[in-house]
């Protein structure tokens, strides 16, 4: 739901922040438009709606990197449809780049796809999704986009 702008004053700025604000004058007006924060709900049942499709997947998937764990499936689902980000690191030779992803992947930690591509690695990883990385709008895309990646290959559609 699309709110109308609020018109907002410096005097209405002091009363609900109590603080001055960088780069905004005294009365001056300003438009303003509101967000709602996402609901705690909706946050939760994203990660149990992954978990419960994880403990779904066919054995068909068990090799393979997203299917390790409900975390390694939410993250390649968000890389896969497009919420990432990618890194672009440029080596001396392929085998210098493919030296450097086998690195990457001995040192685990975060979940992250690789592509090498003649002495370029690149690097993807999922974006946040924790309440300050993403506002209520782009949660509930990412969220919808990804329960529709995973459920495509709980239902068998994709392999």
């Amino acid at each position: 739901m699309v709110e109308a702008p609020v018109v907002y004053d410096e005097k209405l700025r002091a009363l609900i922040l109590r603080r001055p604000v960088d780069g905004l004058r005294h009365m001056q007006r300003y438009v303003v438009t509101l967000e709602h924060e996402r609901s705690a709900a909706s946050h939760r049942h994203f990660f149990a709606r992954v978990k419960q499709l994880w403990e779904t997947l066919h054995e068909k998937h068990a090799g393979k990197p997203w299917a390790a764990s409900s975390e390694a499936l939410r993250k390649h689902a968000l890389i896969a449809t497009g919420w990432h980000d990618c890194q672009t690191i440029t080596f001396s030779t392929r085998a210098d780049a493919q030296t450097a992803v086998a690195l990457l992947a001995a040192i685990g930690g975060e979940y992250r796809v690789t592509a090498v591509d003649g002495s370029l690695v690149q690097i993807w990883t999922a974006k946040s999704q924790a309440y300050a990385a993403q506002n209520a709008r782009e949660f509930q895309q990412a969220k919808e986009d990804a329960l529709r990646w995973i459920e495509a290959r709980v239902e068998g559609v994709t392999a």
